[in-house]
């Protein structure tokens, strides 16, 4: 044989034994870290291709992982959309955030839900999540089932427990439909201004929803009483 040929063999082997090393070295991460690890391929994976388009093989190749590693964190490619969806939205909120949000009045939880909001709207991959959840919910209406879900357990509920909590001084008469109407009037006023390029034609900002909110929560008969 050859020196070449001898210096190629021994070039493959020993790279073979550096990927063999590397795999090993990342066996040994935490399961925390490997699924944040899996978590964030599949987000750049899912964000570029679509849903229809995402299997969890192109997942595992962008994490440098075995598909079999990504099974012993999620089930399917459901539940790895929803931790997608988790991550991108309400694991953004930080810690004390349920805390801050509830322990101050309507005005103080309208403008941490507006620079909460503020945020997502100049987060691009958030962003682009919303563009396949409605783009793609004729196709696959559970996205957008898993996506409302996802935001009502650890979201939308907190609007709800601040209302029910001031639903008296506040003149509520439906904690959720409040909560609705101000959460609702924010991400709106997001997904007409960005996705929809409604910036371009009437140019809306948060700040003035969110005065115009705390406006009308303040002029309530009995917020008006006291």
């Amino acid at each position: 044989m050859g020196t070449k040929a001898r210096s190629k063999r021994y070039s493959t082997s020993d790279a073979k034994q550096r990927h063999d090393w590397q795999g090993a070295q990342a066996d040994e991460e935490s399961p925390r870290s490997k699924r944040k690890q899996i978590v964030e391929a599949a987000t750049k994976v899912f964000l570029k291709e679509g849903y229809a388009a995402t299997t969890l093989q192109k997942v595992a190749e962008e994490a440098n992982v075995i598909r079999a590693t990504i099974y012993s964190h999620f089930a399917d490619k459901e539940e790895l959309f929803v931790a997608i969806i988790e991550a991108l939205t309400v694991d953004r909120f930080g810690p004390g955030f349920e805390q801050r949000m509830l322990s101050g009045n309507a005005g103080d939880f309208v403008y941490l839900l507006k620079e909460f909001v503020q945020s997502q709207r100049q987060n691009k991959q958030f962003l682009a999540l919303l563009r396949i959840v409605i783009g793609e919910s004729e196709r696959f209406p559970e996205l957008a089932t898993l996506y409302f879900k996802t935001i009502f357990n650890r979201g939308i509920s907190i609007g709800c427990k601040f209302f029910e909590l001031h639903k008296e001084e506040l003149g509520i008469k439906d904690p959720y439909a409040m909560a609705a109407v101000v959460g609702g009037s924010m991400m709106c006023c997001l997904i007409q201004q960005e996705l929809l390029h409604g910036k371009e034609v009437a140019p809306l900002e948060l700040d003035t929803i969110a005065a115009t909110l705390t406006d009308l929560l303040s002029r309530s008969p009995r917020a008006t009483d006291r």
